[in-house]
């Protein structure tokens, strides 16, 4: 067995477990005020079945799969690591910034940016601003109007 396929499975058995442990800690979540179907536990119980299922495919795919091309080890090298960093600082400013300039202006720099860590080009920023406001209006949409999640405003909007 390769080191990878090795990995793959750890990895997924890992994360299955993982997913198990959040699906019960949300299931601990206190009872709905109102008459709500699904509750404060229903989507971080989605979020854990999701995960537990994605792992359980890692681990499936893993074991059938009787390539070793398909599954040579991937290098890490210092740009991965410095586009983890970036990443990681964003994430940090995304959740501060949601207190301060609101859900949507947040959202839409957080997307700006990760476009950006992706590849797309600096040159032609419309191919980063269109999709980062798409998706920003339509991630407020889902949870603000259809979930009624309480979103921050900020002072800008």
């Amino acid at each position: 067995m390769s080191k990878k396929k090795y990995l793959d499975m750890l990895s997924g058995v890992f994360f299955f477990l993982l997913g198990a442990v959040y699906f019960g800690a949300a299931a601990k979540l206190p009872e709905p005020l109102t008459k709500e179907p699904l509750g404060p536990a229903g989507f971080p119980q989605f979020l854990a079945i999701l995960l537990m299922g994605l792992s359980a495919f890692v681990v499936i795919k893993a074991v059938l799969d009787k390539s070793d091309n398909a599954n040579s080890p991937t290098s890490f090298t210092g740009k991965d690591f410095k586009i983890l960093i970036i990443l990681m600082i964003t994430l940090v400013l995304y959740a501060a910034g949601i207190q301060y300039v609101g859900y949507i202006v947040s959202t839409f720099a957080f997307c700006s940016v990760c476009f950006w860590l992706m590849g797309a080009p600096l040159d032609k920023p419309l191919k980063i601003l269109v999709p980062s406001l798409i998706i920003a209006i339509i991630c407020f949409a889902m949870f603000g109007l259809l979930f009624k999640a309480d979103l921050r405003t900020g002072f800008l909007i």
